[in-house]
């Protein structure tokens, strides 16, 4: 009996580590992600400097053994680490800003000191450069529409679920954004923020099967406020908290019944249509009064 029981054991043993290996072998075990993606950039730039799994410990060692600096030519100049965040799961990320002014027109190249052979060729920092303008950009990144639940979802995969909440909002900046997170657990009254890329017209709170920014305990009542962050550092007010129950196994579906369609072109048009009926209504009272005055002229 304990003979087949340990064969049973040793069978289960070798099941899940065969399977805990082919689903480590589905994610990537590293890598390196960098903001702004743009090829060129404002001469007051910031830097996002994201690790994924093993890859984190470069973002938390960035200027002990990780050197991380530009170069153009003979020149280099320092990036200083203002801000790390770790997600809730399997990303870390910093914030850089140059220890010096970025001069215009030099084309500038990232680099990072000590990273292994496997992490040099996933980083491609020849390809990581960018050319810097004449403009020094001051100006706040605007909502043009504030974050507004749309909808949550769970999908399951081999290795794990992808779990999501999403929220429309729509962005007015000229330069590439990121949106500041802060999700607070309303039970547990525990906070966790991280620095998430929006697409045109949404922002998703969540994670992937393998990584992603924040976890959710099922079923619980959440609440998350939102700010941007432009690429040269610029920052927007902070929103209002928008509350959400997180989303559970009934979920698991693409979008929830109350799925709301984000559409900041129609944001756009309103807004273009409103400035129309603006400048028509003004023209129109400025004749009308013209009229007025002419008339009593006579």
């Amino acid at each position: 009996m304990n003979r087949h029981k340990f064969i049973l054991q040793t069978l289960l043993g070798l099941f899940l580590t065969c399977f805990a290996d082919n689903c480590f072998a589905s994610c990537s075990s590293m890598g390196i992600n960098v903001f702004p993606r743009t090829r060129t950039i404002s001469n007051n730039s910031i830097f996002i400097i994201e690790g994924y799994l093993s890859s984190q410990s470069v973002i938390t060692n960035l200027n002990k053994g990780n050197a991380i600096y530009l170069s153009s030519g003979k020149d280099t100049i320092p990036l200083t680490v203002i801000k790390t965040l770790k997600s809730q799961f399997r990303l870390t990320q910093a914030i850089l800003k140059p220890s010096s002014k970025l001069i215009s027109g030099k084309n500038y190249t990232l680099h990072i000191d000590n990273l292994d052979e496997y992490e040099k060729a996933d980083f491609l920092s020849d390809s990581i450069n960018w050319t810097v303008s004449d403009i020094t950009d001051n100006q706040k990144p605007v909502w043009s529409k504030l974050p507004s639940y749309s909808s949550k979802g769970m999908i399951f995969y081999g290795c794990g679920p992808e779990v999501f909440v999403k929220f429309c909002a729509c962005i007015s900046d000229n330069a590439p954004v990121v949106v500041y997170a802060r999700v607070k657990n309303l039970k547990a009254n525990s906070i966790s923020d991280y620095y998430l890329n929006p697409d045109s017209c949404s922002v998703q709170l969540g994670h992937g099967m393998c990584a992603g920014e924040f976890e959710f305990e099922q079923g619980q009542a959440y609440e998350a406020t939102f700010s941007l962050m432009d690429a040269s550092g610029n920052i927007s007010t902070e929103t209002q908290p928008v509350k959400f129950i997180s989303p559970t196994e009934k979920d698991q579906s693409q979008q929830d019944e109350k799925t709301v369609n984000c559409n900041c072109q129609t944001q756009k048009i309103i807004a273009e249509n409103s400035a129309i009926w603006i400048i028509f209504s003004l023209v129109a009272v400025g004749l009308l009064v013209l009229l007025v005055l002419r008339k009593r002229s006579k």
